[in-house]
Order: C-alpha cells, then structure tokens, then sequence
C-alpha cells in the first residue's frame, strides 16, 4: 500500500487527480485539485512528488513476465469452452443440397469471471446483438516473437560475438588513436 500520510491535502488531491481522471496531466491535476496557479504548481507537484510517482508506478505497473503471460494467451486466442453453439439452421439454395450452419456466441460472462477479459479488443452493440472483437493473435505472435529475440532486429559489425568490454581491451590503442585524431584540430588548406 503507498503511504501518502507525509503529503498535505492539497497534495493528496492533486495526486488523486493525476493518477485517475487527470490521466497524468500535471496541470488537470492541480486545477483539479483547487492550486492557484496550476501551470506551476502542477509542474512544482509533479517534481516534489515524484518518489511517490515513482512507487505508484511500481505497484500498479505489470511485471515484463505477467506482460508475456497476457501477450501469449492472445497470441493463443480465446479457449474453446467459452465458444458456446447457439442455433444450428440448415440452409439451402435452389437446386443446391442443403447446408448445416453452426451458429457461435462468446461466453463473454464466463470469460471475465475466469480472468480473461482482456482477450476482448472492443464491444460494439449491433441490430444483431453485441459484436465482441478480440485482438489480433498474429500481432501478439509478432510481439512475442520479438520478447524471445527471435528476430535478428540487429547486426554485430563490431564485435565479433565478444562482449564490448573484451573488445575494448584488445583496441585500446586504436581508440585512443582515434579519440587523439578528434581532439586535433583540423587545419584548411590555403
């Protein structure tokens, strides 16, 4: 729990306003929160506290491996029993044999109560009913493709696979070489 007993009121609503409706505005949050001049004193909060910022990020921020956890459960999709069989219609066309149609609906209440809201990208309310949109598994697969590396988003010209330290002692010579040829002062020709 973060402890904002050390901080006046005035700083307690400003904080409050900052890390919810003020979405991180410094200046939202000192008018907000009642400050003369909330262009500096929103600034002047946003500095004074930035300790507690910086421990409200730490307990409301997810860890990289809970992060990777969601990513690949959308790179996965939505498990199969939350897909409930909603009506069967057999379909045909003119001459054409008739087709068996399987209609499909998202358990949207069994999905959440398991923890899984966040597969769902957005809701649209439709002539039909809800349209639930989920976030696209490749572009998940992409993201944790490149979590895991991968991609070779990099090429080593340098170093040969050596750590930059290694390599750093073998041309110690030629950095200083180089580093005395920019201190040099570059004469023009007449």
């Amino acid at each position: 729990m973060l402890d904002l007993s050390q901080l006046s009121d005035l700083q307690k609503s400003w904080f409050e306003a900052y890390t919810t409706i003020s979405r991180f505005n410094a200046t939202d949050a000192a008018r907000r929160a009642g400050y003369a001049t909330p262009e500096v004193d929103g600034f002047r909060c946003k500095q004074a506290l930035a300790e507690v910022i910086d421990a409200w990020w730490e307990a409301n921020s997810m860890p990289k491996t809970e992060v990777a956890a969601r990513m690949a459960q959308v790179a996965r999709g939505v498990p199969a029993q939350y897909w409930v069989e909603t009506n069967v219609a057999v379909v045909g066309r003119g001459d054409e044999p008739p087709e068996v149609v399987r209609g499909y609906a998202l358990d949207v209440d069994a999905l959440t109560a398991d923890g899984l809201g966040y597969l769902i990208k957005s809701v649209k309310n439709t002539a039909n009913g809800q349209n639930f949109e989920l976030h696209d598994s490749q572009v998940a697969l992409d993201k944790m493709a490149r979590f895991h590396g991968m991609y070779q988003d990099r090429t080593d010209v340098t170093t040969n696979g050596e750590s930059l330290n290694a390599q750093d002692a073998k041309h110690a010579a030629t950095i200083a070489a180089i580093e005395a040829m920019r201190a040099k002062p570059v004469e023009k020709a007449e």
